[in-house]
C-alpha cells in the first residue's frame, strides 16, 4: 500500500509549474467540466477538454466510458460518474477503481519513470467527494492500491 503526501496548494498550478508529473481527477461521462478542479482544468489546458469531450462524445455519452481513463497534456481524466448532479453520490466506485488500476498500468506513466524515479501525480483533496458525493475514506483506498512507482499528492487549496 503507498502512503500519500498532502500539502497546500493548487493542483493546477502545480502541474503547470512541472511540480509533479501528472494530474488526476474524476470527471462524468457526459463530455462535461462545469465545476470544481474539472473546471479549472478545462481553462488551464483547453487540449485536454476538448480530448475528453470527444471521447465522450464518441462513445454517445454513456455508460459504457465509466472506469476509462484519457491522458492528455498530462491530465488523467478519470471517468468515474456518470450522472451529474448533487441530490445523491454520482461516482461509481468500481469505475473509480478501474481507472486507478489502468493510470497504475499506464505506459506514459511508465515511460516518464525511466529515469527510475518516482513518478509524481497530483489528486484535489476530496477528489470524487465534492459535486460526486463520494465518501473520501473509499477513495483513499482505492488510491492506496496504486503501485509503488507512483508517488500521489493530495493538494489542498
Amino acid at each position: 500500500m503507498i502512503s500519500l503526501t498532502h500539502v497546500r496548494g493548487d493542483a493546477v498550478k502545480a502541474l503547470q509549474n512541472k511540480e509533479v508529473d501528472f494530474l488526476m481527477h474524476c470527471c462524468n461521462a457526459k463530455g462535461v467540466m462545469g465545476g470544481g478542479i474539472a473546471k479549472q482544468i478545462k481553462e488551464a489546458f483547453p487540449s485536454t477538454y476538448q480530448a475528453y469531450d470527444a471521447y465522450c462524445a464518441a462513445g454517445r455519452y454513456g455508460e459504457v466510458l465509466l472506469g476509462n481513463i484519457i491522458i492528455e497534456d498530462r491530465v488523467i481524466n478519470a471517468i468515474a460518474q456518470f450522472k451529474l448532479g448533487t441530490s445523491r453520490r454520482q461516482v461509481h466506485y468500481g469505475a473509480l477503481a478501474s481507472c486507478v488500476a489502468q493510470v497504475g498500468k499506464s505506459p506514459e506513466l511508465y515511460h516518464a519513470g525511466s529515469t527510475m524515479r518516482k513518478i509524481k501525480v497530483a489528486v484535489p483533496y476530496l477528489m470524487c467527494c465534492g459535486l460526486a458525493g463520494g465518501d473520501w475514506t473509499v477513495v483513499v483506498e482505492i488510491l492506496q492500491s496504486l503501485p509503488n512507482h507512483i508517488d500521489v499528492i493530495i493538494y489542498k487549496l
